[in-house]
């Protein structure tokens, strides 16, 4: 299975589970990762990013909620130039998630 193939499958259980908290949430940007999907969304508890990717060998997944934030460069304001890096902070990781887990993950985590 290709990993756009993976990333479509964790996205059609996502809204077949509960459409409303995905809408609820915000969910954007959906991308596919490496045997997973990314999206960002804007909830109470998280403004920030979702992963979900899938433990093959367990049929399960691994869900991770990231925070991104920019941090100036440095090295490119000692030459004048306002330049952003992005930090990436995980907030919570979690392995071995059912599908039908994923909607209390998202509501205990980020909504």
């Amino acid at each position: 299975m290709t990993n756009l193939e993976i990333a479509n499958i964790i996205r059609q259980q996502l809204y077949s589970l509960d459409k409303m908290q995905m809408w609820g949430l915000g969910a954007k940007n959906f991308v596919a990762i490496e045997k997973g999907l990314r999206f960002q969304v804007n909830g109470a508890k998280l403004k920030g990013f979702v992963e979900i990717v899938l433990d093959e060998g367990q049929d399960l997944y691994n869900v991770t909620f990231v925070k991104m934030t920019r941090k100036i460069n440095q090295e490119m304001k000692k030459l004048g130039v306002k330049m952003y890096d992005q930090v990436r902070k995980e907030i919570k990781k979690i392995e071995g998630a059912y599908a039908e887990d994923l909607t209390e993950l998202l509501d205990s985590y980020a909504y």
